[in-house]
Formats: structure tokens, sequence, C-alpha cells
């Protein structure tokens, strides 16, 4: 067989040719895709950063909440995880925990004084900065349902109150009727919630203390055979001898009811906070109508009047 001449001056046959060939393939190749990748330790945190930057919720909270502060206050969410306490310190803040708290409320839109509150928590070296709750939570969606039901009055029809809306759109008719009123109380251990309107009450309710709520229960019927009907909610609770109102300031309270052609709701709540020490509170059902009545809470009962 012919012989091969390299540049050392010696014969080798075809098939070492072959094997060195490619052994110095595989080096090149490999010097390049290190060169292109870099070193595995940079490439390692590269991926961490990234993972962290993610932002996934999982990973923060498996690593860094305190188990005990978000099972406590979980329990006063009703959607998704927006009621969180993390507790941020310098090493879950470089692992992108800090951002995610910081995604999380822009997500729900919280107010600027949160978000300027987060942007000045990062904490100095062994400090921890705890996230409080009420900074945590969302005014619409933190809140304990009520425990429980102190008083409670039923209407049969012909109701004690109704009264209609009407759409200038549609020209069509809303039927309001209250069938029931409730007296809750409700406890927890956020600080949000205002008793709202002109009087401007101390502005937060302590919830560490028991609070409570009047709730209606109303059906609402569209007299509308063709067309969805869709209007504010026009019920208020009157504050002072001034008249000044407030809104159903409670979360899962309406503010507008929208109801399709022919139908019927029932059991629609609107949510007042009312003040402990009170025994009488003043309501309009506002609007057109603008009927004014008075709920009375008596030792046994509640008693609802028109005046």
């Amino acid at each position: 067989m012919d012989k091969i001449k390299v540049f050392l001056g010696r014969s080798i046959s075809p098939l070492v040719a072959v094997l060195i060939i490619a052994l110095l393939g595989t080096i090149i190749t490999s010097s390049i895709l290190l060169s292109l990748q870099g070193d595995p330790f940079q490439r390692d945190k590269e991926v961490e950063f990234i993972r962290s930057d993610s932002l996934v919720s999982s990973e923060c909270e498996k690593e860094y909440t305190e188990i005990n502060d978000f099972l406590e206050y979980a329990n006063y969410c009703d959607v998704n995880e927006d009621c969180k306490i993390l507790q941020i310190t310098p090493a879950n803040t470089k692992l992108g925990c800090f951002r995610f708290v910081n995604k999380t409320f822009n997500q729900y839109e919280t107010n600027s004084k949160i978000s300027s509150y987060i942007e000045k928590c990062e904490p100095a070296a062994e400090e921890t900065c705890a996230i409080p709750v009420n900074a945590m939570c969302s005014y619409y969606k933190c809140v304990e349902s009520p425990i429980a039901t102190l008083l409670r009055k039923d209407f049969l029809y012909p109701y004690s109150l109704s009264w209609i809306e009407y759409n200038e759109w549609t020209e069509g008719s809303i039927n309001f009727s209250i069938t029931s009123v409730l007296l809750e109380a409700v406890g927890g251990s956020q600080n949000f919630l205002t008793f709202g309107g002109g009087t401007y009450y101390p502005p937060y309710i302590n919830l560490e203390n028991e609070f409570r709520v009047i709730t209606f229960l109303l059906k609402i019927q569209n007299a509308d055979k063709e067309y969805n009907n869709t209007l504010p909610i026009n019920i208020r609770r009157i504050t002072n001898e001034e008249g000044d109102k407030v809104t159903p300031n409670y979360p899962d309270s309406h503010s507008y009811i929208s109801i399709s052609p022919n139908a019927t709701l029932y059991d629609q709540q609107f949510i007042f906070v009312v003040p402990k020490d009170e025994t009488e509170f003043s309501f309009t059902t506002g609007g057109a109508s603008n009927i004014h009545f008075n709920i009375k809470i008596l030792s046994d009962t509640l008693e609802i009047t028109k005046f």
C-alpha cells in the first residue's frame, strides 16, 4: 500500500491519518462551542437569573415565604395568590422574589403608596423587610367573609320595599325588591375598610376587633323582553344629617347590575360597613325612585321603615 507523507517526514497508513484528522476535528469543534457558550459556572448563573427573573411564584414561595404567615393570611383571599407575606431578605432579593412582589402589586393595580413602600423595602444586610398584610392585599379581594349572622329579616311578596329603575338608552325598566336584610359580624386582622361618606370616621377599621355590616339581598327583574339592561346601583347609606351618602363599601358588593332580557336575579348582595355602636341606619334607593328608609336593630330582629 502507498504511504502518505506528513510534515514530520514519516509515513503513516491511511487509517491512522483518518483517525488523527477526526480527533483534531473533535478538539477544534469542542473549543469553538466552549468559546461560544462561556464557562459552565457562568452559564449556571445565567440560567438561575433567567429562572428567578421569570418571577415564578411557586419557587419564591417554596423557598422564601414564611409558611405560618402565608397560611394565616391566605384565608383572607378569595382569588389566585395576590395575598402573600414574603419575607424580603438580601438573599431572596437577588433571586428575584423582590421583583416578584413588585409584579404582583402592579398586576392588581394597587396604589402608588404601596408601590413606593415596596421600592423602599429592599433591606440592608442582615435585615428582614416584611410586607405588611394590608399592603399585600387588594382592597377588593382580601377581606374575610362574614363569620356570623347576628340578625336576619326576610320579606315575602308583596315586598315591603320595591322600586323601579329605568334605562334611558333602551327605554327598559328593572324592578328591585329587598327580600332580606342581615346584620353580620366580621372578624379579621387587616386594616383597610372605611366607613366612607362625608362624615370621615377614623379612616381605618381595626379588623382585629369584630365589626359589622348591613347586607341587603335583592331580587332584580328585567321587564324588558328584548334588550339586556345595565344600570348603576343607586342604593346608598346616609351618613349624617347633611345627607352625605356612601356606596356599598364591602367587597362582593355590586356597584352596577347587568341583566338579560326578561331575566330575574335573586339574592344580589349590597353590603355596607356600619359602626358597631349604632343601632339605626338611614338609606335611600337613590335614582329616580329616591325612597328613604331606616334599618333599626332590635333585640331579636331588624325593622325596616320607609319615611
